[in-house]
């Protein structure tokens, strides 16, 4: 864990001299004899009740102080943070780490440097660069979310992030060329800045980051593409068919619709930017492609000379069309802007990448990959395909480590069993560290998910896939030590079935919890057999080629050498079920737990795995149940207990079938 030391230099936002600030002490200036408070770990300039607050900072207001005693989640959780049962955007990004905050691998300087976060920041950019840098300091003109992201990040053991409350970002309280790096959150669109002047307040704003930027220093900003698909003519908002276009393009271009109240977007073309930046004393710029939209970009690629693009999902003709030409210079949706005042160095990632070739001894450049962000909410990690044949993983936080880590042990180990379901693993190529920073390298696998094929070819691909099931039967490892079926069982039900104890609020389904302990204690032996076990053996990790022959298994992060064989079977025969009802997965196991007729493929598959693997009569029930808890027990105590929908859908309703038929 990074510390840094518990004064920090200031100037003084009035007379501008240097000031010294001790942590969780108010900040005094001997000069002009300004003083300003320090409140629940935020420096206060300005008065923060004439801060902003929006609808979010309002409602934060009101939870502030349950939070201190139960944690940001679980407060969220008691006061009910959603909008119909839904968690509201804001919310989430106040509780995610590093899924915006990716942005640090492009920004050189960042790595173990000084920032400085501007913006109406919820947390997740800060503290993803709080895992990243030296120190961070962050500036919000939102005193709510200041403080609420300040508890978040000390709540996660992070204590190299410095916070302050800043009513007016124009005049930051820095001495000159402070700072290595300074990323502007939506700072461009999202930031309340009065003109006090003739001149742009952006403008105004950007003058003061190049004042405390190190003249080798780099800064980030992102914003909207004034011609991008998303704005222009394929907007969110569209309900007016082939119309929408036109109204988008009146009201955000038209003299007459701004003054009628029909506001333009904020936003500009990649030459506006440049002009701004260029004003502002930032000779260079890199752009980068954020798709699909600013605020929740999943993929990053540089538009500055050509990149590896990954290849586009086959999900219709429209959103192949759009994926493409919102990957371009002229119509991406939002830019990724790395800028400096004399030169823009090699970001780290690329660096990153230069490493590895070098490793491999590959030789000539390489073009800029195509970065994936992936994982959940508190896990998430960067994947890209570099060389075209090598699949390189990243992780961002701890949780994405360690998943990252179980997926290069489990393709090694998966190649070593002897079967079919291994060889189909991705070869293990290189796994170390750079700069700290841990980072796996696979062989790349070329195929799509079975969910892409056409159904002309994708029965076939599904059929050899439960093949693959039937041949664990011959899988074994000569040092492996199988636990006994009564050990697995009591280790994955009994045990773990109390702490869904926290999920339950109705004396209803308590009760249903109940009598699923009962059951679980009485079954001394499930009669189920244990095998290698891939974890998430589903449509989108299984690879097949155009003829529908399998190439690949991917995603191992979930593997085990001795799970209940039934565990990939279910896995994998839900998934079929739901894509097949256009349904969920829980809405499939709760048919399944009702005896619900199946058809003729999936019936085929039931008989042929029971009679393969020899299943006591009563299998379906006792299998159904050890799914459930596995996927659902690692979760109790995650973010995932805001997500009221999920826990209706994937908890609370298979839960009451349970009670149902026990």
């Amino acid at each position: 864990m990074l510390t840094v030391p518990d004064v920090v230099r200031l100037a003084c936002p009035r007379c501008r001299a240097e000031v010294v600030w001790r942590m969780g002490q108010d900040l005094e200036c001997a000069g002009c004899a300004a003083r300003f408070p320090v409140s629940d770990d935020v420096l206060a300039i300005g008065d923060p009740g004439r801060g902003h607050f929006d609808r979010v900072g309002e409602s934060l207001h009101g939870i502030f102080a349950r939070a201190r005693e139960v944690g940001c989640v679980r407060a969220l959780s008691d006061v009910g943070a959603f909008v119909k049962d839904e968690l509201t955007p804001e919310y989430k990004e106040s509780l995610s780490d590093e899924r915006k905050g990716m942005i640090q691998v492009l920004v050189p300087g960042s790595r173990l440097g000084r920032v400085l976060v501007l913006g109406l920041s919820n947390g997740a950019v800060p503290i993803a660069f709080g895992r990243w840098s030296r120190e961070v300091i962050v500036c919000n003109y939102d005193f709510e979310r200041c403080r609420m992201a300040a508890l978040r990040a000390e709540e996660l053991g992070l204590t190299n992030l410095r916070w302050i409350w800043l009513e007016d970002l124009r005049r930051l309280p820095f001495l000159d060329g402070d700072f290595d790096c300074v990323v502007l959150e939506d700072a461009l669109r999202a930031l309340r800045l009065e003109r006090s002047s003739t001149d742009d307040p952006h403008l105004e704003l950007l003058r003061e980051v190049r004042r405390v930027l190190r003249p080798d220093g780099h800064i980030f900003l992102s914003g909207d593409n004034a011609f991008g698909l998303e704005l222009f003519a394929f907007s969110r908002r569209n309900r007016l068919g082939p119309l929408g276009p036109i109204f988008n393009a009146f009201r955000r271009w038209v003299p007459w619709a701004r003054r009628r109240g029909l506001k333009r977007h904020h936003a500009l073309g990649r030459y506006g930017y440049r002009r701004l930046l260029h004003r502002a004393g930032f000779s260079q710029a890199s752009f980068y492609c954020l798709h699909p939209s600013r605020t929740r970009f999943q993929r990053v690629s540089l538009l500055e000379r050509k990149s590896a693009l990954s290849p586009a999902s086959p999900s219709g003709l429209r959103v192949r069309l759009t994926t493409q030409l919102g990957s371009t210079s002229a119509f991406c949706t939002a830019f990724g802007v790395v800028a400096a005042p004399s030169s823009v160095e090699r970001s780290w990632f690329m660096r990153l990448v230069d490493h590895i070739r070098s490793q491999l001894d590959r030789t000539g450049r390489q073009a800029f990959p195509s970065l994936m962000i992936t994982g959940a909410i508190g896990s998430s990690g960067v994947v890209a395909t570099i060389s075209g044949d090598l699949v390189l993983r990243v992780p961002l936080n701890p949780v994405s480590t360690e998943r990252i880590a179980r997926n290069y042990a489990g393709i090694e180990r998966a190649r070593q069993s002897g079967v079919r379901l291994g060889s189909l693993a991705p070869a293990p190529v290189i796994s170390g560290e750079y700069e700290g920073v841990p980072f796996t390298v696979e062989a790349r696998i070329h195929g799509q998910p079975l969910s892409w094929l056409p159904r002309s070819v994708r029965q076939r691909a599904e059929n050899e896939a439960f093949q693959l099931l039937l041949s664990l039967k011959s899988a074994t490892f000569a040092e492996a030590k199988p636990m006994s079926p009564e050990l697995s069982w009591g280790e994955s039900m009994t045990k773990q079935i109390e702490r869904m104890s926290a999920w339950t609020v109705e004396a209803g389904d308590a009760s249903a919890l109940s009598a699923i302990l009962k059951h679980a204690e009485a079954v001394r032996d499930s009669g189920i057999p244990l095998c290698l076990s891939h974890g998430d053996y589903s449509h989108k990790n299984i690879l097949a080629n155009d003829r529908g022959e399998l190439v690949g298994i991917v995603d191992w992060e979930h593997w085990a050498e001795t799970r209940l064989v039934t565990h990939d079977f279910l896995h994998f025969l839900l998934g079929h079920q739901a894509a097949k009802n256009s349904t969920s997965r829980a809405s499939a196991l709760s048919a399944w737990l009702r005896g619900a007729a199946l058809e003729a493929q999936s019936s085929r598959w039931v008989a042929r795995f029971r009679e393969t693997w020899n299943l006591p009569g009563g299998w379906e029930l006792n299998a159904a149940l050890a799914y459930w808890v596995a996927q659902v027990v690692p979760l109790v105590g995650t973010a995932k207990e805001l997500d009221q929908v999920w826990r209706k859908r994937n908890f609370t309703s298979v839960l009451r079938v349970f009670g149902e038929v026990l």
